[in-house]
């Protein structure tokens, strides 16, 4: 078993095992939300981060979109029921997976919306076959992201678009400002650890090198926003959805587990006042012109 199928096994398990704990704590949405108000409710902030970003993009009734990393499946619902596009959506989780197509067979969408399990890093899916790939906040924990990149650009159609929306490294590029990232994150380190037994292992990188990646893939007309500020209020939802589902969580947690998610919850916000962590949107085509996805 080389190293990148055992970091999937990995991921696999982990998804596996929070996928219905986590709904009484996220909702359906395993995502975080984007808040305008502080009257605002966890629900309607996941469902207005997914309206954020698509509304970058140029999504319709024609549209076959991919959503990789697609959770229980509600936000490729959510884009079906506004936009009427045709989504396949792609998760490591056999869990999440079952958990999606049965919430699309009760909504009566299987003609138009379907998941099944895949890794994107090793798919089947034909060149030039999707006008759009949607990647909500799961490239953070890809450690090969030149690979996730050119295999969106592989099956992505000509003029087609990526959608990304995920945690960032928040330093600039250049030495100083990444000396003083890595000082910082020095200091968190043991906290690190305790977001990756949450979250999965995390592999961060800054939305400068992201975009550095994708442009020597072949990706342009960038536009990218830094919604760091709108989306750190999830983590304030995340705890009181611990609070009050407690009982139901810990049928399905251990302990442990539950300290460390409400630890994380800390953690992720620190981080974010700290400026080491941030949250952006990304928004990219693919040329019509012919490059080498090995650069």
């Amino acid at each position: 078993m080389n190293k990148s199928s055992i970091i999937t096994l990995e991921a696999k398990e982990h998804y596996n095992m929070v996928s219905d704990s986590w709904r009484h704590i996220f909702g359906d949405d395993f995502h975080v939300g984007y808040f305008q108000s502080n009257d605002q409710d966890l629900i309607s902030g996941t469902k207005l981060l997914i309206d954020k970003l698509s509304e970058m993009g140029n999504l319709n009734e024609s549209s076959n979109v991919l959503d990789i990393g697609c959770g229980i499946g509600e936000p490729a619902f959510h884009l079906h029921e506004k936009y009427k596009s045709k989504i396949t959506g792609i998760t490591i989780s056999e869990r999440g997976e079952e958990l999606a197509n049965k919430a699309c067979a009760e909504k009566g969408l299987s003609n138009m919306v379907h998941f099944k399990v895949a890794d994107i890093l090793h798919n089947n899916f034909p060149d030039n076959t999707f006008d759009t790939i949607w990647i909500m906040e799961v490239s953070h924990l890809i450690k090969d992201k030149k690979k996730l990149f050119s295999e969106a650009y592989r099956i992505l159609k000509n003029n087609g678009e990526i959608l990304l929306c995920d945690f960032m490294g928040n330093f600039k590029h250049n030495y100083l400002e990444g000396f003083k990232y890595y000082k910082n994150l020095f200091s968190y380190i043991k906290d690190m650890n305790t977001l990756n037994r949450t979250f999965g292992k995390a592999h961060l990188c800054t939305v400068n090198e992201k975009i550095e990646m994708m442009t020597k893939i072949g990706f342009v007309h960038f536009e990218q926003s830094d919604v760091s500020a709108n989306v750190c209020p999830t983590m304030y939802h995340w705890r009181n959805n611990v609070s009050n589902n407690l009982e139901s969580i810990s049928k399905l947690l251990k302990d442990d587990q539950i300290k460390d998610f409400l630890d994380s919850c800390n953690i992720l916000e620190r981080l974010f006042s700290d400026k080491i962590l941030g949250y952006r949107f990304i928004k990219a085509v693919k040329t019509n012109i012919l490059v080498n996805p090995n650069l």
